[in-house]
């Protein structure tokens, strides 16, 4: 670990998990990495044997563009010229999660958007992200969420008309 007390040469790069910045330790220039807001920090040294920056970014755009299709991870392998095992194993030291997980995440993060920007039908969305019927979107909302996705709409429809 390292204390930095005034962040200088400060680069920002984009993550899966939101914005980070890139310092340069001006003792010995070695590249650290911290979260937005952050003007004196205790830094941790990068974990190694994650997904490369470039496949980082190449993925994710592939999961995004495809989430209403099926996402293989032996595709999503072949997509950065990894094997499988060996993908998933740098995935999950990238993301925390599985390829697997993190896509199901990000199918119910964009039906939770849909659901607050349009009047579709929930089995209509279920569809639009990916997922195999209503039901599928109602199990895998609520483990996500903790609640029904018409329970969840109704709450923030609610609010934003009141």
């Amino acid at each position: 670990m390292h204390q930095v007390s005034a962040l200088t040469n400060v680069r920002p790069i984009m993550a899966p998990l939101g914005p980070l910045y890139v310092v340069r330790r001006e003792d010995d220039g070695e590249e650290l990495m911290c979260s937005a807001g952050v003007t004196t920090a205790t830094f941790v040294e990068p974990i190694r044997g994650g997904l490369a920056p470039w496949r980082i970014r190449r993925v994710t755009a592939h999961i995004e563009a495809n989430l209403d299709t099926t996402v293989r991870t032996k595709d999503l392998a072949a997509l950065v010229a990894l094997s499988a095992f060996h993908f998933c194993r740098a995935f999950r030291d990238s993301f925390g999660d599985s390829p697997h997980g993190y896509v199901m995440r990000r199918r119910v993060e964009r039906a939770q958007g849909l659901m607050l920007t349009t009047n579709t039908p929930l089995g209509q969305i279920a569809m639009d992200c990916g997922l195999a019927d209503q039901a599928h979107f109602n199990r895998l909302f609520r483990r996500f969420v903790g609640e029904s996705p018409g329970v969840w709409r109704r709450a923030r429809a609610a609010v934003g008309h009141a």
